[in-house]
């Protein structure tokens, strides 16, 4: 099962993002609980950033296997994302931090066109 989504360039674009990925995982047989929140928190990091640190339009793309689910944010920027130090005072900037304490694996691949995707993949945790 692969699923994709281009998402507009606003505001709800997390929260759209979010509701597309649990209809696309509505099976409780692939993932559940805890781990299907925190698949959506990071993946609501990644179309964040998408919208706070370039000019295009999120995408986003999901598909499972019987191991793992992976999640892809892709953009139009060159940018590659940098995983910044913690810095206790700061508000915001730690979306790569989350996105790499709680995933199995992540990472960026760059597209020939200048543009990157970010990804990550957790472990299936069916109910």
């Amino acid at each position: 099962m692969r699923r994709a989504l281009e998402l507009e360039r606003d505001a709800a674009a997390a929260a759209t993002a979010r509701a597309w990925l649990t209809d696309a995982l509505s099976d409780p047989a692939v993932i559940s609980g805890p781990a299907r929140a925190d698949l959506l928190v990071m993946a609501s990091e990644l179309v964040t950033n998408v919208i706070s640190h370039t000019r295009s339009r999120p995408r986003i793309a999901v598909s499972c296997d019987d191991d793992e689910v992976l999640v892809e944010v892709g953009d139009d920027s060159p940018d590659l994302p940098q995983v910044r130090d913690l810095e206790p005072d700061r508000v915001g900037g730690n979306g790569l931090r989350i996105v790499e304490a709680w995933s199995r694996r992540w990472g960026v691949e760059r597209h020939p066109d200048d543009g990157k995707t970010v990804w990550f993949t957790v472990a299936t945790q069916p109910a």
